[in-house]
């Protein structure tokens, strides 16, 4: 009984100062100021469809282009707006095997990357594959964008089946999107998260 009369209140709350921004937002657009500020402030307190909130991120292979590797040259997390993060917000990755270290998919250069480990003489690394990254802090965030490695003869190593995980404290893990992408070495983006199963 308290937990509903608690989640009732929150919501008069947050729809009143919700109706306050969006009141703000009319001012201040009739007064021919820029509105981006308010939009995203709107953003992160209504959380529309797709949108979600974590600190921590996962992208998971399930499956490469035939191959048992896998690579990104960039990874980017995209924000309740669809835009990328900036740069400066991705703080320590770590992947589940890595060649060239994880921390190259969010330096911004698409010549540089990361892998799995790999060996002529050795087993390849299993699937799934996966790389994370900590945001800092927590985010409203709605999909991601990956660039796979340019070269033509590591198309193999692309992702195709993959899942995306989100966390806010990078213990407890849930799923919030799964797809595969074309086999091809293009960029590739998914946007709209599932939200947490209602209470």
């Amino acid at each position: 009984v308290f937990l509903k009369h608690f989640r009732k209140r929150y919501r008069d709350i947050q729809n009143g100062y919700i109706a306050e921004l969006k009141q703000l937002r009319q001012r201040t657009r009739q007064a021919g100021q820029p509105v981006e500020k308010i939009e995203r402030e709107l953003g992160l307190v209504e959380l529309a469809d797709g949108v979600v909130m974590a600190r921590f991120v996962k992208i998971e292979s399930r499956r490469t282009r035939g191959g048992y590797y896998g690579s990104i040259a960039e990874f980017e997390v995209l924000d309740h707006m669809g835009t990328p993060l900036p740069r400066e917000v991705y703080g320590p990755a770590t992947a589940s095997t890595h060649a060239n270290h994880p921390s190259k998919a969010f330096d911004g250069k698409e010549d540089s990357f990361w892998n799995t480990k790999w060996s002529d003489d050795r087993p390849p690394p299993p699937f799934p594959h996966w790389l994370t990254v900590d945001l800092q802090e927590d985010r409203a965030i709605s999909g991601f964008r990956i660039v796979p490695r340019r070269a033509e003869a590591k198309l193999y190593e692309a992702f195709v089946a993959w899942v995306f995980y989100v966390s806010r404290d990078g213990v407890s893990w849930r799923r919030a999107a799964s797809g595969t992408f074309p086999r091809t070495v293009a960029p590739k983006k998914h946007r709209g998260l599932e939200r947490d199963p209602p209470q």
